[in-house]
């Protein structure tokens, strides 16, 4: 799914702060901490819940930016979220 995302710079910044925190961009980051609701951990650059690192890192990026878009409808509220929580 290719979505255009209508998003100024600085949301691109927020999102930078937020792939930097969670895996410094490291498509092969795994965090071996499990949801405790789903028993699934986070791999790749978004650390999204269910994503296995192995995934192609474009693909990885296309899959967070939808999260993002989905749940937060953009980058910096996503950020908020981590900042306020230590997960977004």
């Amino acid at each position: 799914m290719n979505i255009m995302y209508k998003w100024n710079s600085s949301e691109f910044i927020a999102l930078n702060k937020l792939w930097t925190a969670e895996s410094n961009w490291r498509s092969e980051a795994f965090n071996k901490s499990a949801d405790r609701h789903t028993g699934k951990h986070a791999g790749g650059i978004p650390q999204i819940l269910g994503l296995n690192p192995k995934v192609p890192a474009p693909l990885q990026i296309e899959r967070g930016l939808e999260y993002i878009q989905h749940r937060y409808e953009k980058p910096s509220i996503a950020w908020a979220h981590w900042r306020a929580n230590g997960w977004y």
